[in-house]
């Protein structure tokens, strides 16, 4: 079934992106009130198609679409500005920044995106195939501290389960690995840019990404809950870096850590 809903998704991308992030913005003022609902509302918008910076994303419910706002994040996008080397993308949905961050490398370098979830993995592979982008090693497993297995929590929205929260009482058991093994048994090279979403394991991430850290010395963009954020600080500054607050919500920060040498 999705082959087929992938070429007619073709006939539908003339829509304007204005419009798109209209009913995204109406779905956001929707959602507190969906209540109940809600799972009925999943079934009923799943593989929706949203085209977001020149690029066409199949995701799996209505929730997904607040990710790709044009306003959200956009003080993101302004520190993933390489145009080679190694991006690495841990918590990567359905790949909404390894696909972008791929095509601006063409040639010139590569992705890895880690994405545990077998759900998201799947519309993840499917995002690289509707965008043509094959500079992308995926891997349906978690980075953490070390290598392993772990419960991994479900959420209600697709991009908020995780390793160390429990949302519900849903769980599901997920492949982790540390990046650095990652690194060195592919002999990746030439690391630039580190994203880090994942729902408050970030620690445990970068304390398995040392040796790769260390070697690289790349620019990493984080999402920090408040309470990991005074630990966060200290291994970075251990780590000879500089942090930038980009911007603070409710619960999370995002950071961009900078090599000071």
């Amino acid at each position: 079934m999705i082959p087929i809903r992938l070429k007619r998704c073709k006939y539908i991308l003339g829509l304007s992106q204005k419009l798109r992030y209209s009913v995204a913005t109406i779905l956001s003022y929707v959602e507190p009130y969906v209540g109940f609902y809600g799972s009925l509302i999943n079934k009923i918008s799943r593989d929706l198609i949203i085209a977001y910076q020149d690029s066409v994303f199949l995701v799996p419910d209505y929730w997904s679409i607040r990710y790709f706002d044009p306003l959200d994040e956009a003080f993101v996008w302004r520190y993933m500005n390489i145009d080679r080397g190694v991006f690495i993308d841990i918590g990567a949905h359905v790949g909404k920044y390894t696909v972008i961050m791929a095509k601006k490398l063409k040639n010139a370098g590569t992705a890895l995106a880690f994405e545990p979830h077998p759900v998201n993995f799947r519309y993840l592979i499917i995002n690289l195939s509707l965008n043509k982008v094959s500079n992308v090693l995926p891997f349906n497993m978690a980075c953490y501290s070390s290598d392993g297995y772990l419960d991994l929590y479900i959420a209600r929205e697709s991009g908020l389960h995780s390793l160390v929260r429990p949302r519900s009482g849903n769980k599901i058991r997920v492949k982790t690995c540390t990046l650095d093994s990652i690194i060195e048994k592919l002999h990746i090279d030439n690391v630039k840019l580190i994203k880090i979403d994942v729902e408050g394991a970030e620690i445990e991430v970068i304390k398995g990404a040392i040796k790769t850290i260390v070697k690289h010395r790349p620019t990493i963009i984080v999402e920090v809950w408040f309470s990991n954020i005074a630990e966060f600080v200290k291994l970075m500054s251990k780590l000879n870096y500089r942090i930038k607050v980009l911007s603070t919500g409710p619960d999370i920060t995002y950071i961009v850590a900078f090599p000071r040498c």
